[in-house]
């Protein structure tokens, strides 16, 4: 591709506590087989060297160092916070967000711009890769051509809902004000990808890995669940609702399913880590679900939850558990 050819593409990367892993991720973004790229480093008050190891990677891209911006942030704000710092900054005509844990091919942005330009596309997929302490292993990002089944499938939890192993054209985001509220640092992705599919027009996928996704890092959001990270999948839900409700009620029925079926999973499955009040919090919510909602939850669950008897719910559970595994011993 010649180089007048090439749109300019921005890569955001948050930085924030990752010596361990930023020099895989840089080099292999300094290292990618397509020249007219922008990357905006947001070094989100790192506690770490990591913008140390950073700048002594930078220094062996010469070609690359004056495409690259490293801007600080004044106090630790979260991951929503570096992401919006990188969408105001970047100047591209189309954006890639990077986390600073992950790496990709080098291949990665001449592959997604390829698919863009035979598609007239606004957003671009790719599948993946997952890293984990046995290897990497490859997997298929399924992507339907209809893309209004696929928004739907995304708020309805059916679908993965990340913006990591896509890139997207920039004006969707600055036409229609799309950006992840601050402060709410889990589950930005899920608040940002149903609002880009929403305006988009063409959507198309690259069909081989081109991201590896890192599930070594024990520190990322994913990692874990805690009452901080219950309190913002919950903010995420109502931003969603916000942003949809002037929209067809199909989308806000279906975000309201996928809240319940989150909140049934999780009051039985964290129950044990949850403070009464956050639990309490989750039956209200639970609660003031429509039946519509909470169709395809089982009845007796749905009674015991709404009654709030989840040691009741946790040992029926449980004796449904162990009854099965007899039961197929027995087969």
């Amino acid at each position: 591709m010649e180089e007048n050819a090439q749109p300019l593409v921005s890569i955001g990367i948050p930085v924030y506590g990752v010596a361990k892993w930023i020099e895989r991720c840089a080099r292999s973004l300094f290292e990618q087989t397509y020249q007219n790229i922008e990357y905006v480093f947001v070094d989100d008050c790192s506690p770490d060297n990591s913008i140390e190891i950073l700048q002594n990677v930078i220094t062996r891209y010469p070609d690359r160092q004056k495409h690259i911006k490293i801007i600080r942030h004044n106090v630790n704000k979260g991951l929503a916070s570096a992401r919006n710092t990188f969408l105001d900054n970047m100047t591209g005509s189309f954006c890639i967000h990077v986390d600073s844990d992950d790496y990709v091919e080098k291949t990665y942005v001449e592959e997604m711009v390829k698919a863009q330009r035979t598609n007239d596309a606004d957003i671009v997929f790719s599948d993946y890769y997952i890293e984990t302490k046995n290897g990497r292993e490859t997997k298929k990002r399924v992507v339907d051509e209809d893309k209004e089944k696929y928004l739907l499938d995304i708020l309805g939890f059916k679908k993965p809902h990340y913006v990591w192993g896509m890139m997207a054209r920039a004006s969707l985001y600055k036409g229609n004000n799309i950006h992840p509220v601050e402060s709410v640092n889990v589950g930005e992705d899920f608040q940002v990808l149903p609002q880009l599919l929403y305006y988009a027009k063409n959507i198309a996928k690259v069909n081989e890995p081109l991201y590896a996704y890192n599930r070594l890092n024990e520190n990322s959001y994913t990692s874990f669940f805690t009452e901080k990270v219950g309190r913002h999948d919950l903010a995420t839900f109502d931003i969603l609702r916000n942003v949809f409700q002037d929209k067809e009620i199909k989308y806000v029925n279906t975000i309201n399913r996928a809240e319940a079926h989150y909140l049934h999973s999780h009051l039985i499955r964290y129950d044990k880590k949850m403070g009464n009040e956050f639990k309490n919090e989750m039956i209200h919510r639970f609660k003031r679900l429509d039946s519509c909602a909470k169709r395809n939850i089982r009845s007796l669950d749905r009674f015991l939850l709404q009654e709030n008897m989840l040691v009741v719910l946790d040992t029926y559970i449980k004796i449904k558990t162990k009854l099965c595994k007899i039961l197929r011993r027995i087969k």
